[in-house]
């Protein structure tokens, strides 16, 4: 990606210039952005560009998600391939500010939930804001199946030829998380985000979500914002949009979507000065 150096696979810094101009609000240090599974250079510049026009000042850190990390990836392999993310992050802890700073966490999807939630589980930092963008959903078959697939939307006879593969993934996924017990990535992020020992509550949060996404439905993430409140999290804000697709809110309504954003960095402003 132009302007950003590569710190290992998937993950991507970028760093202020020596002299930038100054922000016209209070900026963060960090800006970490862990997108959905299949976006392109071209869809997280769309968000990097607009983040560094409005805070020239802060870093940014991008982390891409992939299939590998929903399906078959443990915890430990996860949280190890993040190591240069982690001391990024290590970089910038530091006490918490009262005007401005600290670290504003943007994820994408299901997948941008679970990669956040790895690197919560490996070095929890003192986050400034959390915003979420068409995530977290609840476990759906289908929902699911959409998801894995869009990777694949370009290739119609890969497509075709994996989806007897993916199926069967998904049933053995299924399978393992009702008969057997065991929580599978999405319940884990789903549940990781409202846990205090991931995010403290009193950091301010966001949803970024429509009534038309075919993959993380509003029932999921207004269900998940009201789980919020019930464990204690204050500052839980939403903003549901009419007819937007997955992680394509901030396309169609761009001025409302980069509205609410400033919106929950000026109350996490205000929640730090006290």
């Amino acid at each position: 990606m132009d302007g950003f150096t590569k710190l290992g696979p998937a993950i991507w810094l970028r760093e202020p210039s020596p002299s930038p101009p100054p922000s016209a609000s209070p900026a963060p240090s960090l800006i970490i952005l862990c997108t959905w599974v299949g976006a392109q250079p071209r869809h997280i510049t769309k968000y990097t560009t607009s983040y560094l026009h409005r805070y020239p000042t802060t870093t940014l850190l991008v982390l891409e998600s992939g299939l590998a990390d929903m399906t078959y990836r443990t915890d430990t392999t996860q949280q190890t391939r993040l190591l240069p993310a982690r001391h990024v992050l290590q970089a910038h802890l530091q006490p918490p500010p009262t005007t401005g700073g600290g670290i504003v966490l943007h994820a994408f999807s299901n997948g941008g939930a679970q990669s956040a939630t790895q690197l919560l589980a490996a070095t929890p930092p003192r986050l400034h804001a959390l915003i979420l963008d068409s995530t977290p959903s609840s476990v759906h078959y289908t929902r699911s199946l959409a998801a894995i697939l869009v990777p694949l939307a370009k290739s119609p006879l890969l497509k075709l030829l994996a989806l007897p593969f993916i199926h069967l993934l998904l049933c053995v996924i299924f399978l393992c998380d009702r008969v057997l017990g065991f929580e599978n990535v999405v319940a884990r992020a789903r549940r990781r985000l409202n846990s205090s020992a991931f995010v403290g509550l009193e950091v301010p949060r966001l949803y970024l979500y429509s009534d038309a996404d075919e993959m993380v439905g509003a029932e999921d993430v207004e269900t998940h914002a009201e789980e919020a409140r019930r464990a204690g999290y204050g500052g839980v804000e939403m903003l549901r949009f009419e007819g937007s697709g997955h992680c394509a809110h901030a396309l169609r309504y761009g001025e409302r979507y980069w509205e609410g954003v400033a919106g929950v960095l000026e109350r996490s402003n205000a929640v730090a000065r006290g």
